[in-house]
């Protein structure tokens, strides 16, 4: 969070304010060659959405299986001598490379679907000459533009895709922000337990259980119908 908190906010902020600026005064010089200079830009902005589409929610897949991974390796290695012990090496480990391969293959498929738009996009956004160097030399040589007007239009038009392409890379950041704020604040808000102040008399000193059952995930029973007494 701290990466996104820290940078979002001065650089977004000016990846925005610049180009907006430039156009702002391209359009004091000659409205025309600024909506030639812009072609590219939406064209470019629509190709890199196509990624974009449910990326919240993919973001929080991977979340939760990075978790999973994460969960076994600690499972893994710190129950490592009674693997051993019992001999379910091969099982443990089968169970350990799973979740490994599962996360890979995640991020592999995931990143594989946004690298064609997303290079495409990249592409395309900054190509501001191929409409504004062919129709401004004809506006310029009919007379309607000025060599001034068209170089000065032609410097600055170069840089307004960059900047806005560097602010789109924050939207992985802030969905990155939702996610990761809504975990913490799940645990944040969980019910504390209830804690006695006062000291209590036991009728008994006997342990009993009877019919217990435990799960750490809902549908993932560990113990079932325990019962004992230990006197």
């Amino acid at each position: 969070m701290e990466t996104t908190l820290a940078h979002i906010l001065p650089e977004m902020t000016s990846n925005l304010i610049v180009p907006i600026l430039t156009i702002i005064y391209l359009f004091v010089l000659d409205w025309r060659m600024v909506l030639l200079s812009l072609v590219s830009i939406p064209i470019g902005f629509i190709i890199m959405m196509i990624p974009m589409v449910g990326y919240a929610k993919k973001y929080e897949g991977s979340v939760k299986v990075t978790q999973e991974m994460n969960s076994i390796i600690v499972e893994y290695v710190g129950g490592i001598e009674v693997i051993k012990a019992f001999n379910q090496g091969s099982n443990s480990y089968k169970t350990f490379t799973n979740r490994v391969l599962a996360n890979a293959s995640y991020f592999y498929h995931w990143m594989k679907s946004c690298q064609l738009p997303t290079s495409r996009a990249r592409a395309i956004m900054p190509t501001t000459l191929i409409t504004t160097l062919p129709v401004g030399l004809m506006m310029v040589q009919s007379g309607s533009l000025s060599v001034e007007n068209f170089i000065t239009t032609i410097i600055l038009s170069l840089g307004i895709a960059g900047p806005l392409i560097a602010a789109m890379t924050f939207v992985d950041s802030l969905a990155r922000i939702g996610t990761i704020v809504g975990s913490v604040d799940s645990i944040l808000n969980g019910e504390e337990q209830i804690h006695g102040d006062k000291p209590v008399k036991l009728q008994s000193t006997e342990i009993q259980l009877n019919n217990v059952s435990f799960s750490y995930h809902d549908g993932q029973e560990i113990l079932h119908g325990v019962s004992l007494a230990i006197p």
